[in-house]
């Protein structure tokens, strides 16, 4: 497990333990899949478990530590042709 899933692991049983204080329903899942558009990640759970709707969503990206973000996340397919090293998006330093 990596380490932003533990933070998120965390955040989840500190609302868990609050859960008195506070209105609507969090649900934690966790999907191997969702950078490489694969079909049994987010949207598979979305359109087969209605279990896991709830009032909030918790992602971790790792972009950065400082960073509290309310959005919408969608996706668009693109074709970019460009050279040098590949690196994750999150840590751009590895790459060229």
């Amino acid at each position: 497990m990596g380490r932003f899933s533990a933070v998120l692991l965390m955040a989840f049983f500190y609302l868990s333990e609050n859960r008195k204080r506070m209105k609507g329903e969090v649900v934690l899942t966790l999907v191997s899949d969702e950078e490489t558009g694969g079909k049994w990640g987010t949207s598979w759970l979305l359109d087969h478990v209605p279990e896991v709707f709830g009032d909030a969503v918790l992602n971790g990206e790792p972009s950065t530590c400082d960073l509290i973000n309310f959005s919408e996340k969608g996706q668009i397919w693109l074709e970019i042709i460009s050279r040098g090293k590949a690196a994750h998006g999150a840590y751009p330093p590895f790459g060229v």
